[in-house]
């Protein structure tokens, strides 16, 4: 499906309201095809005015969008079993599908993230005399990353009250 009429004749006020709307709707579950019927606009237009609202998201809508997304998964999945548990036939396509679902759901909460790796080096304050202005900067950026914990050398889990 192409553009439709009137999605390059907005102003910049219609667009924002728009995005708004498709916000909105998509925040209430909707597919963009759902959308794009509701409003007169191509998904595809949906879809591309989503991820433009996304990305201006402060960290709370962020984590909202993510809440509604994992709800929905939910439901998903939910509808699949109780497929699976009707369903005489053979369940192999509802178990391929909830495989799918189980991998978006690890995507959105982060499970498939590299694992951190912590290096650690032993410095005597004495030797750093000898390093030169760039091993001094590099040694602080990465002090600078550093959160009260790690530099604290506690490991996760521990808060440091007894």
């Amino acid at each position: 499906m192409g553009v439709k009429a009137g999605e390059l004749q907005r102003t910049k006020a219609q667009v924002k309201d728009l995005t708004e709307k498709v916000w909105a709707l998509r925040l209430k579950g909707r597919t963009y095809h759902e959308i794009g019927a509701e409003l007169g606009i191509s998904h595809t237009y949906a879809a591309n005015l989503t991820k433009s609202r996304f990305a201006e998201c402060p960290v709370e809508e962020i984590n909202h969008a993510r809440q509604v997304e994992l709800e929905r998964l939910d439901k998903m999945t939910a509808r699949l079993w109780d497929d699976i548990e009707k369903s005489k036939k053979s369940p192999i396509v509802h178990f391929e599908t909830v495989l799918k679902i189980a991998d978006r759901r690890a995507k959105y909460l982060g499970l498939d993230a590299p694992s951190k790796l912590t290096l650690q080096r032993q410095i005597d304050v004495d030797s750093l005399a000898s390093w030169s202005d760039e091993e001094l900067l590099g040694l602080q950026k990465a002090m600078d990353k550093l959160t009260l914990k790690e530099a604290a050398g506690m490991p996760e889990g521990q808060d440091g009250v007894d």
